[in-house]
């Protein structure tokens, strides 16, 4: 079995791949990889991969549908995919945070682009954006379910619950998983 977190970023990412991925890939004996591109994991026909980056470059929904076609090309249709989503407004937030901690130091007016503005940044900026009006999580799911026999929405809010990752991976022990607050 292949199982792939490709994202979302900002929607605890970090916390699943020190706290949970690890021991439910120990429990499912799956090799794990955390953000390990550059290792050749598609010889392996048992692996779990946790890279929020697949989804596309910075998340972006520009990138969407290029990032879909690599990860079909590289895991297969067959692979399982596991995507967490986050209420929008708390994860532009979050985006919006991270890129100043970055030193991507923009107004948010220069940071939350309409579809006119963004086409124009696109041009003359390399620096990350958000366009809210490309941003749309239906498409986003669609693209993966169109082209991978196994898609997995999680909320952000959920990603505690062992029970829904019990399910995923088909095994009653991980809902017995002590996780560090």
């Amino acid at each position: 079995m292949k199982y792939i977190h490709i994202g979302l970023g900002k929607t605890g990412s970090t916390f699943l791949q020190e706290e949970i991925f690890p021991k439910i890939s120990n429990l499912n004996e799956l090799d794990y990889f955390n953000k390990a591109l550059d290792q050749n994991i598609t010889n392996l026909d048992n692996y779990f991969l946790s890279n929020e980056n697949l989804v596309g470059e910075f998340f972006s929904s520009y990138s969407w549908e290029v990032s879909v076609k690599k990860n079909l090309e590289k895991f297969g249709e067959d692979a399982n995919i596991i995507l967490i989503i986050r209420e929008p407004l708390e994860y532009f937030a979050s985006v919006f945070c991270q890129s100043y901690q970055a030193y991507n130091i923009v107004k948010e007016e220069e940071f939350f682009l309409d579809t006119s503005m963004s086409d124009a940044y696109i041009k003359k900026n390399n620096y990350y954006f958000i366009n809210y009006e490309k941003f749309c999580y239906s498409e986003l799911i669609d693209l993966y379910k169109k082209n991978f026999q196994n898609v997995y929405i999680i909320k952000y809010e959920d990603i505690k619950n062992l029970s829904i990752w019990s399910k995923i991976f088909s095994n009653k022990d991980i809902k017995k998983i002590k996780i560090n607050n």
